[in-house]
């Protein structure tokens, strides 16, 4: 089995427009860059599942941190309100792209 770059992971990522799996720089659990930008004017729906492993990315920390860290419980029901912001710094935060791990150390899985 042929073992890709890092770069080349995430070239076909964001060429594909596909999630890439990868770990957080906070607790190193699995979560999930999307690959491509969610649009501005959408509104995020997740299940508690999905909240968790969806990750987010602080530019001003330059970290991408899964839902555990930023505060989702698998036990809410509901919309999921938290995570907006960043736990290290308090900066708002956004869902993370394969762009924005291009900026920074985060390990693929």
């Amino acid at each position: 089995m042929i073992k890709l770059k890092r770069s080349d992971r995430l070239d076909y990522a964001e060429r594909e427009e596909k999630p890439i799996d990868i770990k957080c720089d906070l607790c190193g659990k699995s979560c999930q860059a999307t690959g491509k930008p969610i649009p501005q004017n959408a509104v995020m729906v997740l299940t508690p599942d999905i909240a968790l492993i969806a990750s987010r990315y602080c530019k001003n920390c330059n970290i991408v941190m899964c839902g555990r860290c930023i505060g989702v419980s698998q036990n809410e029901r509901g919309p999921i309100t938290k995570g907006r912001v960043c736990p290290q710094c308090g900066q708002e935060i956004s869902f993370a792209i394969v762009s924005d791990l291009r900026k920074t150390t985060t390990k693929l899985a």
